[in-house]
């Protein structure tokens, strides 16, 4: 039931007034990333001090239009170093590009992610250098369930089957951000 939940919140069609609020504010705290040599031939990443991201990539190719995008969401547990996790979806990438449905969250997300850097909106993604300067996830853009503290999300691109185990997946780049909600 949590996860439908989550689901429905997620991909809800309806107006995003209704969805969020400009209640809480966000920082990133920490930033790791790995990348495939295969497929960039430089990844850079690093926070200002007021907890913006920045980030180089120098795609070496174009990246075939069959990337998987999985996205995990967690939450810290007060006084652990412990997370729990609120959601995880695995999308076909490119589909996910271009037929975000208008209002929905992930549509609002890409649009906040490409507000701040030179990121395509045409799937394949051609080889070339891209950047990302002074990203924060605006005010307006935190659904009101999510409360102050501590998060964790991890976004993976992959080739390969959903669902398969790990070593039948291709990893393309992974990119984790700690963030703080207050």
């Amino acid at each position: 039931m949590h996860l439908l939940l989550v689901h429905v919140l997620l991909f809800a069609t309806t107006p995003l007034q209704t969805a969020l609020t400009v209640a809480l504010r966000s920082k990133f705290t920490n930033v790791s990333y790995e990348h495939n040599t295969d497929y960039f031939t430089r990844m850079k990443s690093w926070l200002t001090t007021e907890g913006y991201l920045n980030a180089d990539v120098y795609v070496d190719r174009s990246l075939p239009p069959t990337m998987r995008t999985s996205i995990t969401v967690q939450f810290q547990i007060e006084n652990s170093r412990n997370y729990h996790t609120l959601f995880n979806y695995d999308v076909d990438t490119c589909q996910s590009v271009k037929s975000h449905t208008a209002g929905s969250l992930p549509s609002l997300w890409f649009r906040n992610v490409r507000k701040y850097g030179n990121l395509s909106a045409i799937c394949p993604m051609k080889a070339g250098y891209y950047d990302l300067r002074n990203f924060h996830v605006e005010d307006k853009s935190i659904p009101v369930y999510l409360r102050p503290g501590n998060y964790r999300i991890q976004d993976t691109n992959y080739y390969g089957k959903n669902n398969a185990k790990a070593r039948q997946r291709r990893l393309v780049s992974t990119i984790i951000l700690q963030m703080q909600l207050y």
